[in-house]
């Protein structure tokens, strides 16, 4: 037990963590478990996405840009599962709590935070930038006037009805 007198700042070297016991039969370890369900379908998915863009280079009507933005977006979404698990999900099961109680303070667990949040913010990135892409396909495409026929065509079809 420590001295009450001793003020203690952190968990290092603090002997009630060092002490701790882990469980696995507490809901943060069930809820740890939890994206088996959902991640190898998610997998999958990616993996059919990222087929497609691999074939895509050999059709010339899909856009191989849109799709590699696609595919690095759930690329990204995929490493941020991954960084969540370790950023969030781990450390409340209190599988980490001894060995951070033990070691000497490093920046190791500041390193996974600022990881943690650069992902976050480049997979908010990335809708904005589908976006933008689709507007810019849509205002300026490479067979404008193609478009512009058919355009014109469907809007003098209307004014005929």
């Amino acid at each position: 037990m420590t001295d009450p007198t001793k003020k203690v700042l952190g968990i290092h070297g603090n002997s009630s963590y060092m002490e701790f016991e882990f469980s696995f039969f507490t809901l943060p370890m069930y809820l740890l478990f939890t994206p088996l369900i959902y991640v190898p379908i998610t997998l999958i998915i990616d993996l059919r996405i990222f087929a497609k863009l691999m074939n895509s280079k050999l059709e010339k009507h899909i856009n191989v840009h849109l799709f590699k933005s696609i595919c690095m977006f759930q690329f990204m979404c995929f490493l941020f599962f991954i960084a969540d698990l370790f950023h969030l999900r781990l450390p409340t099961t209190g599988i980490f709590t001894r060995w951070c109680a033990s070691v000497e303070p490093n920046h190791f667990i500041m390193s996974l935070y600022i990881l943690t949040f650069y992902i976050n913010y480049a997979t908010m990135l990335f809708p904005i930038l589908i976006s933008l892409m689709r507007l810019i396909l849509i205002l300026s495409p490479r067979n404008h006037e193609k478009v512009r026929v058919e355009l014109d065509s469907g809007y003098k079809f209307q004014n005929f009805r």
